[in-house]
């Protein structure tokens, strides 16, 4: 991200990116993991070979990972929260970023009109 150097246009883009975060839906931290599980019945080919392919969701919550079983009609939707995710991280490092360079811009232009006041 290119930083802008006047107050006005940081403030803007500061703006923009609190209004995209905003707009956000729900998200989760965490990822999925393809685990081969096997179902306990005994005539199920998973029994003797590769089990059945189930995702789960891996949080850390408190301190404690936990694993929550994810079906696979909200797959998509899981994926979807956890790429929001990223979204919304990315997001609050550019505000952030912004914020302190509106803070150092703002500094930077206050000394040159207080320099200009003592010339005239």
């Amino acid at each position: 991200m290119t930083t802008p150097r006047h107050p006005t246009v940081i403030g803007r883009s500061r703006d923009a990116r609190l209004a995209k975060l905003s707009g956000m839906g729900p998200f989760v931290r965490g990822h999925l993991r393809l685990v081969d599980v096997k179902c306990g019945n005994p005539t199920c080919h998973c029994a003797t070979g590769k089990g059945h392919p189930s995702y789960y969701l891996i949080v850390r919550r408190g301190g404690k990972t936990e694993t929550r079983y994810v079906r696979k009609d909200r797959l998509e939707e899981v994926r979807g929260w956890l790429n929001q995710y990223k979204r919304a991280k990315r997001l609050l490092q550019e505000i952030s970023d912004l914020t302190v360079e509106l803070m150092v811009s703002e500094a930077h232009v206050s000394r040159k009109q207080k320099r200009k006041k003592r010339r005239n």
